[in-house]
């Protein structure tokens, strides 16, 4: 016990000098200036090619040392106290817990940034130089074909509205329209679409009585598709077009694809009533069998149909289209026809089987010429569903008999030529052309000639169109010329027109003649790209007539 004690005492009397042992120094940072060190580096994260290591400056990095990693190298871009940041290589990129090895000298100053000078304001440059003439004031490029106009874009939508007013007579009439359109794909991958086109319309007729030809609303197309162009194709609802001879159909249109540019159509549904176009009973089914290769340098195109109709309980129209297109980067030429069948005792002695429709045009281009020719020859459409709805004199030409109504002579048909020829120059343009037309089993003919040029870029953007006509009919002859300047102002966006036609008119029943004027003005404007407005007016008097009309139309196109 009592050797324990006097050990006690003794680390006791030891302690003091133990804790007041000098600590040990430090090396000094500044002692150590240009030391050579190897550091080890680990990359900690990796994200958006970039690579995260330690250490970072404490440890001697700094910007632009280079990092061995194997036989790869990578250079530092950015360092912090403890951090720093590579760029990686695609090729070899780096993963997390990465190894890697530097020399780096222990010291090192950081690299100092110099800021540049602040540039000069732009007003030091005011007036130094003059406004540079823009390249398009000297370039005329020679007009060329374009193609069909298509708006490729995924959802498109336009708000209209146009109206027109009449007057004269003593009386006075017209018409608006609030029209609304709209293709919409709310898909990206599928291709869904909806296209919708219906307006609200109202008339202006003073006392006349109003009918259902004159409907408040108008559906033009309400339609669910799925599909694309030369590939498989479904469509749904109020179709704009049953097929490539057909317009409305509430009903369904399939079309697929067989091999190279084949398909095949078919289609079925009801028939829109032709006056009010409020859905009907009536049935029009059918199918089209189609060829084009738009690839090829003639760019064919065939497409031969048929369809039948069901009315009041019994088959109604039969008939069968074709047409045959060829689009060569110098013209087109076309042709179609379509047969028509009837019962032997239909009411308008028409044959069995007729050629109810048949045409022919071709138009070509070589340098500065420019060639067109047309021809049609067309019989009234008719069907006992027709003829429901429209008095018997649409539907054929009446012979004279005693008996009411009067018996049909059978064709009606009409027949209608022209041609057109033409030089056209960067500046001005001429052509020159004719065109007749004569109805079998009447006396109603036509023929007539003009001859027009046009001037553009006289003074700046303005331009002049000139021309002159004749024409003799069955009961009018008619020589008319016209005049109209017109100037594109504001970049394009504004077009202004005026034109004024005087016109030494005769009745074939009356040996004397007179002169009409008629005077009038355009204007065009579009403030945005989304925003175009046209108006239109025309006065026209003489000692047969005084009557005054005015058109215009808003359309709005935003961007859905």
């Amino acid at each position: 016990m009592k050797r324990a004690l006097l050990g006690l005492i003794a680390v006791l009397a030891l302690a003091p000098s133990v804790s007041a042992a000098p600590k040990q120094k430090k090396p000094d940072k500044a002692s150590e200036k240009g030391k050579q060190v190897r550091l080890k580096i680990l990359v900690v994260d990796v994200a958006d090619g970039r690579a995260y290591i330690t250490p970072g400056a404490k440890e001697g990095l700094r910007v632009g040392d280079q990092i061995d990693f194997g036989k790869l190298k990578y250079g530092v871009v950015a360092v912090a106290d403890s951090s720093a940041v590579l760029v990686m290589d695609d090729q070899h990129p780096l993963a997390v817990g990465d190894k890697g090895r530097i020399t780096v000298e222990l010291g090192r100053e950081e690299k100092k940034v110099e800021r540049l000078q602040a540039p000069p304001p732009l007003s030091t440059f005011k007036g130094s130089w003059t406004e540079a003439k823009k390249p398009s004031l000297d370039q005329h490029p020679k007009p060329v074909p374009l193609g069909l106009i298509e708006d490729n874009r995924r959802n498109r939508a336009a708000i209209s509205l146009s109206g027109y007013g009449v007057s004269g007579g003593g009386e006075s009439f017209g018409r608006a329209e609030l029209r609304a359109q709209l293709h919409y794909e709310p898909f990206v991958s599928a291709p869904f679409a909806m296209d919708v086109d219906v307006s609200g319309q109202t008339w202006f007729m003073g006392d006349r009585r109003a009918s259902d030809a004159r409907p408040a609303v108008r559906v033009r197309q309400l339609e669910l598709s799925y599909g694309q162009q030369r590939s498989w194709f479904g469509a749904l609802g109020r179709l704009r077009y049953a097929s490539s001879f057909l317009g409305q159909l509430d009903g369904v249109r399939v079309r697929a694809p067989i091999a190279g540019g084949l398909s095949l159509t078919a289609f079925g549904g009801a028939v829109p009533e032709p006056l009010s176009g409020v859905p009907s009973s009536t049935a029009r089914f059918g199918g089209e069998l189609g060829w084009e290769e738009l690839d090829w340098a003639w760019r064919p195109r065939v497409i031969v149909g048929g369809h039948a109709s069901r009315f009041d309980g019994k088959i109604d129209e039969r008939r069968l289209n074709a047409s045959i297109d060829l689009m060569p980067q110098f013209g087109h030429f076309g042709t179609f026809a379509e047969v028509s069948f009837f019962d032997a005792d239909n009411p308008w002695g028409a044959s069995t089987t007729e050629l109810s429709a048949a045409g022919i045009d071709a138009d070509g281009r070589a340098g500065v010429v420019e060639l067109s020719a047309w021809g049609r020859m067309q019989q009234p459409e008719r069907s006992n569903w027709l003829a429901a709805f429209l008095p018997p004199e649409f539907l054929c030409i009446a012979g004279t008999s005693a008996t009411s109504p009067s018996p049909c002579l059978g064709s009606g048909a009409v027949y209608t030529g022209g041609g057109e020829a033409g030089l056209r120059f960067d500046k001005a343009s001429v052509s020159v052309g004719g065109n007749a037309s004569v109805t079998q089993n009447t006396t109603s003919t036509m023929a007539g000639g003009y001859a027009n040029t046009r001037l553009i870029d006289l003074v700046g953007t303005m331009r002049i169109d000139a021309g002159v006509a004749v024409s003799r009919g069955t009961f009018l002859n008619t020589v008319a010329g016209t005049l109209s300047p017109g100037v594109e102002l504001l970049d394009r966006r504004l077009d202004l027109s005026a034109r004024y036609r005087p016109a030494l008119v005769r009745y074939r029943a009356d040996e004397s003649a007179f002169l009409e004027h008629l005077v009038g003005a355009a204007v065009w404007v579009a403030p945005s790209r989304s925003f175009d407005l046209s108006l239109d007016a025309d006065k026209a008097f003489g000692s047969d007539v005084d009557v005054f009309v005015v058109q215009g139309l808003a359309t709005w196109r935003p961007e859905i």
